[in-house]
């Protein structure tokens, strides 16, 4: 579903305020809102769950599992890696440094909130564990890769996991003295 297609059904329905806010948060946060509940969308409007199931109902939807599935579908019809990457180019406008080095400073920021005996206990087992599992999916994992190339060259034992789901519970080589570290992507 486009945003187009969501703003066309909010305007030829009648929607309370409250509703159509939450017609306009479907159609200005699509990729998120696929992934979000009723309850993280009301939050975030300070609104109710049942409004927002209200809402979507009365786009026409029979609940939001429906609308889920065809924003998801939408996503995945329209997030080839050649798609993804023109984006970012996009993004990045007339000035691609400038926008990697924005990027980079905002992953900075973020790390300044890290707690400091949190990361320093996650070194203290990963430093004391016999071997060491790094898991990464999709884009995370060739840097999964890189910690355990990195782990390699220190003589550590470390092995990394890229597989899901049933295969994982199949090839994961879990053992009693290892440490998981699990690599994800920063939600923008």
């Amino acid at each position: 579903m486009t945003a187009q297609g969501i703003v066309a059904r909010a305007t030829s329905r009648e929607l309370s305020p409250k509703e159509r806010a939450v017609a306009d948060f479907y159609a200005e946060h699509r990729e998120e809102a696929a992934f979000l509940s009723a309850a993280e969308i009301a939050e975030r409007l300070g609104t109710s769950d049942a409004t927002v199931v209200r809402a979507v109902k009365a786009l026409g939807y029979s609940g939001i599992p429906e609308l889920r599935r065809e924003l998801i579908d939408a996503l995945r019809a329209r997030a080839t890696p050649a798609v993804r990457l023109g984006r970012t180019l996009e993004d990045a406008g007339e000035d691609p440094l400038g926008h990697v080095i924005a990027l980079e400073h905002q992953l900075l920021e973020r790390a300044r909130a890290i707690d400091r005996r949190d990361f320093s206990r996650a070194v203290d087992i990963l430093a004391g564990a016999e071997r060491v599992l790094a898991y990464g999916l999709g884009p995370t994992g060739p840097i999964a890769e890189y910690f355990v190339l990195r782990l390699a060259r220190f003589g550590r034992s470390a092995v990394t996991m890229r597989a899901s789901g049933l295969l994982l519970a199949d090839v994961a080589p879990f053992e009693e003295d290892a440490a998981v570290l699990g690599v994800g992507e920063p939600v923008q």
